[in-house]
């Protein structure tokens, strides 16, 4: 990568706008379908459907973003605004709750709609900033940072989540699986069942024990996709700040 592209500002603010749309763009692969999964439905064929919120809106926004970049003015204003709106609707998500399904669906498609516009705005923006003779290689460049970013976000991403589910799923399940009867005794068992989805090895397990776990599991989930998407908010003021 020649350092002499860097020298651009132009070019380096494309660069960091495209990197974190990225990052949230292929985080979000990751994470949506555990997010659907764990808090809103278990039935796969629905959680497949809703996942499709990420690549839609990704692609509904690249589609707009395409006639944007040819029909209306002040490409640095839309990256602006476009940046503002990604962080109020992915940083949005933050406040998802049990009761919150359709608010995540919505916010989550507009968020992804958002990115798609902003990457079909970066990619060309490129060829405005840069010499004819180095828009292969500075677009090349583009392409590769941002695809490090978004494996950088990926492994946060999933370290974060990994991370607080460790940390929460004991804090939520043990004493609502004890105060629904199960012996403290079965705890281990308990969570071995959590892991395989099955709870006939638990001893003293019933119905409400089963019932109250799966409650607590929900809510551990929860709390820590409020952590999730601080990240993903943190990110994406950092695009407001240098796309300005």
């Amino acid at each position: 990568m020649p350092p002499r592209l860097f020298k651009d500002v132009g070019f380096v603010a494309i660069v960091v706008a495209a990197c974190i749309g990225a990052m949230v763009y292929y985080s979000m692969t990751i994470v949506w379908p555990t997010l659907i999964g764990t808090v809103y439905t278990p039935d796969v064929i629905e959680i497949g459907w809703q996942s499709s919120v990420v690549g839609g809106g990704v692609l509904l926004g690249q589609l707009v973003g395409g006639f944007a970049i040819t029909y209306l003015p002040k490409v640095k204003w839309q990256m602006i605004i476009l940046s503002v709106l990604s962080t109020a609707f992915v940083g949005s998500l933050a406040a998802l709750g049990p009761d919150t399904h359709t608010f995540v669906i919505t916010m989550g498609t507009l968020g992804c709609f958002v990115i798609g516009w902003i990457d079909n705005i970066t990619f060309p923006g490129v060829t405005l900033v840069i010499e004819p003779q180095d828009i292969g290689l500075a677009t090349g460049v583009l392409g590769s940072i941002r695809a490090l970013g978004g494996a950088v976000a990926q492994a946060l991403y999933v370290s974060i989540l990994t991370n607080k589910v460790t940390k929460y799923m004991p804090e939520y399940v043990a004493p609502a699986a004890t105060a629904a009867g199960l012996p403290a005794s079965s705890l281990p068992q308990l969570f071995q069942g959590i892991t395989l989805g099955n709870f006939t090895a638990v001893p003293g397990i019933t119905p409400q024990v089963i019932a109250a776990t799966g409650i607590a599991v929900r809510d551990a989930y929860v709390t820590t996709f409020h952590y999730v998407f601080y990240a993903s908010k943190f990110c994406t003021l950092n695009s407001i700040l240098h796309t300005r």
